[in-house]
C-alpha cells in the first residue's frame, strides 16, 4: 500500500534542512545556485499562480520565451508618462 508523508532534503554541509517534498508541497531553498535541467520538456503547471522573482532580475539566458499574449499601449493614455498594459 501506500503511506501519506514527506522525504526532506538535508543539506550535506550543515545538515540542515533545504527541501522538501510531500503530498502538498514542493520547497527547496538555496543560498547558491538551483539547476533544473531537462533532455525534453520541462513543464510547470501551477492551479493558481507561479511567481519567478530575482534581487537583480529573471534571466532566460539565450533562450527564446513564447506562447504569450502581445499589445500596445499608448503612453499617458491613464497616468502621464506610463503606459498600461493588461496581457498574460
Amino acid at each position: 500500500g501506500t503511506q501519506r508523508g514527506s522525504v526532506q532534503f538535508l543539506s550535506p554541509f550543515s545538515g540542515l534542512p533545504i527541501g522538501i517534498v510531500s503530498d502538498t508541497t514542493t520547497q527547496f531553498s538555496a543560498s547558491s545556485t538551483v539547476s533544473i535541467q531537462a533532455s525534453g520538456t520541462l513543464d510547470v503547471t501551477a492551479g493558481s499562480t507561479i511567481t519567478l522573482s530575482g534581487g537583480t532580475g529573471i534571466s532566460m539566458g539565450a533562450s527564446f520565451v513564447y506562447g504569450f499574449e502581445t499589445g500596445s499601449g499608448t503612453v499617458g493614455t491613464s497616468v502621464s508618462s506610463e503606459v498600461q498594459l493588461n496581457k498574460m
